[in-house]
């Protein structure tokens, strides 16, 4: 996936534009987010997308 990929290469900040330019974004784009920025030490950032995921009904 071109996020996780730009993100691992340290180009978080683009990876952050591309997700916020997503018409849709699925299950997959969101935890990849999450998890560059924790990652990364930017545990705030992770956990403002981890908070904006919407809610699925999993059992």
């Amino acid at each position: 996936m071109v996020l996780t990929a730009l993100a691992q290469c340290g180009r978080i900040e683009e990876a952050r534009r591309l997700f916020c330019l997503m018409p849709e974004r699925d299950v997959i784009s969101w935890t990849a987010m999450v998890a560059e920025f924790s990652r990364n030490g930017r545990i705030d950032e992770a956990r403002e997308v981890f908070d904006r995921m919407p809610r699925r009904n999993v059992v």
